[in-house]
């Protein structure tokens, strides 16, 4: 379920990970390196939130202040809860898996049900 307003969707941008200096430190297993670029206006911002999931490299995305992220995949069986980065996280605000992020920072989440390797990290860049 999207809004308007909600930027999500578009093709695949397979842009190179850019500098992010102001990354401080590891954030649920994603070092400053390991960020995938979608910050492209019709980059595609949708995580498939399944087993597995921490072999996907997109689980450390940037994006900038004003995108959102969707996390698809069963929230009852994998409850999306923000852990670690940057307080207050958006996260903990999700709405069925969508989070709209309005400031900068590093946000990092995980299964609430504790599923080894379903944690990750959002970089949002102003």
């Amino acid at each position: 379920m999207t809004d308007a307003s909600t930027d999500l969707a578009g093709p695949v941008d397979v842009a190179t990970p850019p500098s992010l200096a102001p990354v401080r430190g590891v954030v649920q297993g994603c070092e400053p390196g390991d960020y995938v670029d979608r910050r492209a206006h019709d980059a595609d911002r949708n995580l498939a939130w399944t087993h597995g999931f921490g072999q996907d490299p997109e689980r450390c995305l940037v994006v900038r202040v004003g995108q959102g992220v969707r996390w698809r995949g069963s929230l009852s069986t994998h409850p999306l809860d923000a852990e670690g980065g940057d307080l207050p996280n958006p996260i903990a605000l999700h709405r069925e898996g969508v989070v709209q992020f309005e400031r900068a920072g590093t946000f990092g989440y995980v299964c609430g049900a504790g599923h080894s390797g379903m944690q990750g990290a959002v970089h949002v860049a102003p």
